[in-house]
């Protein structure tokens, strides 16, 4: 674990006025740009930033989040945290396990996290007139068969083709595909069936820690169906949502794109703006 106070000379605490923060993994290189971005230089006088360097993984190489957690409490307990630092889906997730579980912390409870992180049970709680376009959900069947392909084609194909989609847990448009027909559907399940199991590494902290009575699905990877709308081809108004952000007095869309590009700092994915 390594450790960081930033600050001018000048404005430096002792450490026992410092506050200790943890700046919860797995992705701390990205975590630690943000980090710098969000804190201005005077603020990062006082604050003690601890970081986990050394994430552990599966067997099979991705991060073993459950032992994550347990080396993320024993920092707390042995450093005398006293604040978390999420910036990724992943370590919120973390950072909201912890703040349930220790009354000085502060943040989102586990649940909320959960229902901004899996699209489906998002779309079960937010008002339908948010979400004008329908939506089709299925659990993902990783048997593959005819039969199992079958079943969740029809389960997608309500909403018409082409259609959109897309992992209930990921962002960036990973995960994402466009089908036009159903045999083509098919084909997008076959092949993007393991890549989709990816975005689930988080799940056996939702089985763990979720009430699985109130979100029997919560950790099971699924996928959800959704109209595909060609911003250039339509031929009068509808009402869509899309990600958007202000900036020097300009509202700038953020739409998904049929492409996949790759932006500095983000890496790749089906975003509008390169």
């Amino acid at each position: 674990m390594s450790m960081l106070q930033c600050g001018k000379d000048d404005m430096k605490m002792e450490d026992d006025k410092l506050l200790n923060v943890l700046v919860v993994p797995p992705f701390i290189e990205r975590t630690k740009e943000t980090l710098f971005r969000n804190f201005a230089r005077n603020e990062m006088a006082y604050y003690k930033f601890h970081f986990i360097e050394k994430v552990p993984l599966c067997d099979c190489g991705v991060v073993d989040f459950v032992a994550l957690l347990e080396i993320c409490r024993q920092v707390v307990d042995e450093e005398g945290i006293d604040m978390l630092y999420t910036s990724e889906d992943e370590s919120t997730i973390i950072g909201a396990i912890l703040q349930e579980a220790i009354p000085r912390f502060r943040g989102p409870s586990l649940e909320s996290v959960f229902l901004c992180d899996n699209k489906y049970y998002t779309h079960k709680v937010v008002d339908s007139s948010w979400w004008p376009l329908k939506t089709c959900y299925s659990v993902l069947d990783t048997s593959q068969n005819d039969e199992s392909l079958e079943k969740m084609c029809n389960a997608l194909l309500p909403v018409g083709t082409p259609g959109v989609l897309k992992p209930v847990i990921g962002n960036g448009g990973s995960g994402f595909a466009v089908f036009h027909t159903k045999d083509e559907l098919k084909e997008i399940l076959k092949k993007t069936g393991n890549r989709i199991q990816e975005h689930f590494d988080t799940k056996k902290l939702y089985e763990i820690h979720l009430d699985q009575d109130k979100y029997p699905n919560g950790h099971v990877p699924a996928v959800i169906s959704q109209p595909f709308v060609d911003m250039n081809k339509l031929d009068g108004p509808m009402l869509v949502n899309v990600e958007a952000c202000i900036y020097n007095g300009e509202i700038i869309l953020w739409p998904l794109t049929t492409s996949v590009v790759k932006i500095s700092g983000m890496g790749t994915g089906h975003w509008a703006h390169a």
